[in-house]
């Protein structure tokens, strides 16, 4: 489970968990990709008092590169949620970042229209504002995958 991901945590205020929230970070990315993948990726965690939208608990963001390898990702996370919630946040925000990290998810702003254009496994989808939240199939993923692996962590704890 060892990766040498460098993983950076940030936080102002609140009750600090950053030991379980880096341990996690580390077993969930030795869940969801190779240790030589995960070795090359730079995470930084931000746990935010600040709500991001309503009803958010999460994002996971990265540069839209297209289809140009993307190693580093930047996870926001609500600082005071409890911590079974932050942890099923950071699974889900986790499994974009192996998306991203493998090429399966790909953003790219064109110039022609200045909008965020997706591609999900080589198939290009068109903007991503066009397409409703819970049937992007990248979303639709994470949030199978994100509960999983919560409970996975939770008996890999005990």
């Amino acid at each position: 489970m060892s990766t040498k991901t460098n993983i950076q945590i940030l936080q102002r205020g609140g009750v600090k968990r950053h030991d379980i929230i880096e341990h996690a970070t580390r077993w969930g990315l030795s869940q969801l990709m190779s240790t030589r993948l995960a070795n090359t990726l730079t995470i930084r965690i931000e746990l935010r008092a600040t709500k991001l939208r309503k009803g958010i608990s999460g994002v996971a963001k990265s540069k839209a590169k297209g289809s140009k390898a993307n190693k580093t990702f930047t996870i926001i996370l609500l600082r005071d949620d409890c911590l079974k919630e932050q942890l099923v946040t950071l699974f889900h925000e986790l499994v974009h970042v192996e998306q991203i990290a493998k090429n399966r998810l790909q953003k790219r702003v064109w110039r022609s229209d200045n909008r965020v254009h997706v591609r999900w496994e080589g198939k290009h989808l068109g903007p991503r504002d066009a397409i409703p939240y819970r049937t992007r199939p990248w979303e639709v993923e994470a949030f199978r995958l994100e509960k999983t692996l919560a409970k996975r962590y939770g008996n890999f704890l005990r």
